[in-house]
């Protein structure tokens, strides 16, 4: 078992989650509950990760920098959309329009400012479910 980084408590955690994620085993030890076990530090608190698997190393460490600079796996990187219903910009890191709630990929009728309930005839654009709140039909 290895030390692979330590650092913010934060930041550590979300790259214990990401290697997780990944398959790898991981230890993390945290400072702080240290001291609230009964030890005692004027420092700030540091968490530490360690890898369990030392074949696993390499591939954690390159991980853990990728992370760590910022960067998102290529396949989930997408760039700013416009929405269609509403026109708000938005970042690429989102699926859904903050401000209607609609996925871009997907064809609904909640974009349609036209488009009505065919049981009821109630307006469906900007709805934010999927179901008339008049009649409780799905579309």
């Amino acid at each position: 078992m290895r030390q692979l980084c330590a650092g913010n408590p934060v930041t550590i955690e979300a790259a214990h989650a990401l290697l997780s994620e990944q398959d790898i085993e991981v230890r993390l030890f945290d400072e702080a509950t240290a001291r609230a076990q009964g030890g005692f530090s004027f420092r700030r608190p540091v968490s530490e990760l360690w890898i369990v698997n030392d074949a696993d190393l390499p591939r954690a460490a390159a991980l853990v920098a990728e992370f760590l600079a910022g960067r998102r796996p290529a396949a989930d990187r997408r760039e700013p959309w416009k929405c269609p219903a509403c026109g708000q910009t938005i970042s690429g890191q989102f699926t859904e329009c903050w401000n209607c709630v609609l996925d871009p990929d997907e064809d609904d009728p909640r974009r349609n400012p036209e488009a009505k309930c065919d049981e009821c005839g109630y307006l469906l654009y900007r709805l934010p479910e999927r179901r008339c709140p008049e009649c409780g039909t799905e579309f």
